[in-house]
């Protein structure tokens, strides 16, 4: 497996990177990195049929697969790619029976409560237990000890933005560099502002669907994100 080359599409967020991760491990570190979501998964692995670059597994993390990409998926699957797809969002009906025929491997559920990364530390624990401790980052949130917390953190300041050396880290149990803690502190203070703003009561709009829409004024916290926290006070 170390000689072969690999491509991983997974999404931006904690979850898609704790995924990358993972796979990074399993692949020891030879493999290529690109960053996807649900709209452009097909013109993603499109890119990589295209590719003169010869790919022999190509794993989708985190993402929903759509009756779009049936086709590039047969194409790769006859040029003799590996795919693996793992995933916890909902999918549109018959797609899994759609593409299993050319996937290698499909680590499915639906359950937008039970995160990728832990679907994928499931799945490889047998071949390393670590892959199962690093899937429990995303639930660090919420409950967790100290290297998963920072961890969490270190990896929701990279959103959007997304550095392979970063997953490379995580993926090798290296220690976190003088970089990577600044970066923890600064989301703990993002953290405690978040938790300020959620702390004042905020604006209420009444849209024609009958919904009442919260709004949190985070504009002169830039970076601020308070995501999970909010559903959580809305108890959504």
């Amino acid at each position: 497996m170390a000689n072969s080359k690999a491509a991983i599409i997974t999404h931006g967020d904690v979850d898609g990177m704790v995924c990358a991760a993972q796979l990074i491990r399993r692949e020891k570190s030879n493999c290529d990195l690109f960053f996807s979501n649900a709209k452009y998964i097909k013109s993603s692995l499109a890119r990589i049929l295209r590719s003169s670059q010869k790919i022999s597994r190509v794993y989708v993390s985190d993402i929903p697969a759509n009756l779009e990409v049936v086709e590039i998926l047969s194409a790769l699957s006859e040029n003799g790619v590996e795919i693996f797809w793992i995933d916890h969002h909902p999918w549109q009906d018959g797609v899994k029976e759609q593409i299993e025929s050319y996937c290698a491997r499909i680590v499915y559920n639906e359950s937008l409560q039970t995160p990728a990364g832990i679907l994928m530390g499931r799945w490889l624990k047998n071949e390393d237990p670590y892959y199962d401790q690093i899937g429990k980052i995303c639930y660090a949130y919420e409950k967790g000890n100290d290297w998963e917390r920072n961890w969490f953190r270190l990896l929701s300041s990279y959103i959007g933005n997304s550095e392979q050396d970063v997953l490379e880290r995580l993926a090798c149990d290296r220690s976190l560099t003088k970089g990577d803690l600044q970066r923890i502190e600064q989301k703990k203070e993002d953290e405690q502002k978040a938790e300020k703003i959620l702390n004042n009561t905020p604006k209420t709009i009444e849209t024609k669907g009958n919904k009442t829409m919260a709004v949190y004024d985070t504009s002169k916290n830039k970076g601020v994100y308070l995501g999970h926290k909010v559903f959580k006070y809305h108890g959504v």
